[in-house]
């Protein structure tokens, strides 16, 4: 069996009492007050305002973290488990799927709470040190998706920043923009291995500053985060790259999106 390091990641603080051993990712200038017993404190630095979750979502925070494994590996377990303020991942399914998120089911905070924080990692991933989300299939492609919802031209220069830094091989590109190429939703909210997490964000960074300073665009409004849209499926991409290098069994390894939401089965951007 892995031991497990499990954090909770986001802006806002959980939408439920969190469970037992789950600590908010927080900086000192966020998030105030701050709890010492459920909280772990990054370092404010000037090198990650650039990443600011205004523009990169969660991976502000998990770049941090990252940091935090590197300056003390001994405080950190065998695998990191990350959810969201108001997303995890289940064996099962715990409530009605969400009408605008098919992929996701909908529970109440209530609910939330008194889950099982056990359950929140199947007998499978324990020994393995893997659970990420079921991977999605788009018509069209991962590529034809993110146009749907995204300016195409900012990811195809950020998968050109991928290339260039050398975080893709130039031989992965036509598979990821090609019509049968998989998708992990959010594949933040997962548990890896804490040595694939340390080279996965140091990779995404990397990709992400270089984008930074070729061709990134600002925009208003929800793209304003398009850097973190834009991590979200090169993170996917090295997700499924490592698995298939290790042979595991995508499906074996794999959960329900289970977001908490009061309000119906809708759910709302992030904001």
């Amino acid at each position: 069996m892995v031991s497990v390091s499990p954090f909770i990641v986001g802006h806002r603080r959980c939408e439920f009492q969190p469970w037992s051993g789950f600590r908010h990712l927080v900086y000192p200038s966020q998030l105030a007050p701050v709890d010492s017993k459920t909280d772990l404190m990054l370092e404010d630095g000037a090198e990650l305002e650039l990443l600011h979750n205004n523009r990169t979502s969660e991976y502000f925070y998990l770049f941090g973290l990252r940091r935090c494994i590197q300056r003390r590996p001994a405080d950190f377990g065998d695998v990191i488990l990350v959810t969201q303020y108001r997303r995890f991942l289940s064996d099962r399914q715990l409530g009605p799927s969400s009408r605008n998120v098919p992929w996701a089911c909908v529970v109440t905070p209530q609910q939330a709470e008194a889950l099982d924080p056990t359950a929140l990692v199947p007998q499978r991933s324990r020994e393995t040190g893997w659970y990420v989300a079921r991977p999605l299939a788009f018509k069209g492609g991962l590529i034809a998706q993110t146009a749907w919802h995204h300016p195409v031209e900012d990811y195809l220069r950020f998968v050109a920043s991928a290339v260039d830094t050398g975080v893709l091989a130039p031989a992965q590109v036509p598979a990821l923009l090609g019509p049968d190429m998989p998708f992990v939703p959010t594949p933040s909210v997962s548990m890896v291995p804490t040595e694939f997490f340390v080279s996965s964000m140091l990779r995404l960074e990397t990709c992400a500053r270089h984008f930074l300073a070729h061709g990134w665009r600002e925009y208003e409004g929800p793209q304003r985060r398009i850097i973190g849209f834009c991590l979200e499926r090169l993170h996917s991409c090295l997700v499924l790259a490592e698995v298939e290098r290790l042979g595991l069994d995508v499906a074996q390894i794999a959960g329900i999106q289970t977001v908490v939401n009061d309000q119906g089965d809708i759910i709302q951007p992030s904001v």
